[in-house]
């Protein structure tokens, strides 16, 4: 995926987009803008998913990992 981070903050979330090399920050979603990347990043999602390698980790409240 290059120098190109998305991210999507929980199940139902909107796919978040930021350009690394320009914004270490990450402090510009870009996804509005670069519709097919966020596509490539959703197929990427959903192919990890359906591998079996769900990286989700259930927090409670107070941040302790509960699963």
């Amino acid at each position: 995926f290059g120098d190109w981070k998305a991210v999507r903050n929980g199940p139902g979330k909107p796919i978040e987009l930021y350009d690394l090399k320009t914004d270490a920050a990450e402090s510009k979603d870009l996804a509005a803008t670069k519709t097919d990347l966020v596509a490539k990043a959703e197929a990427l999602m959903h192919e990890h998913l359906l591998s079996g390698h769900d990286a989700l980790i259930k927090m409670d409240p107070k941040g302790a990992k509960t699963a």
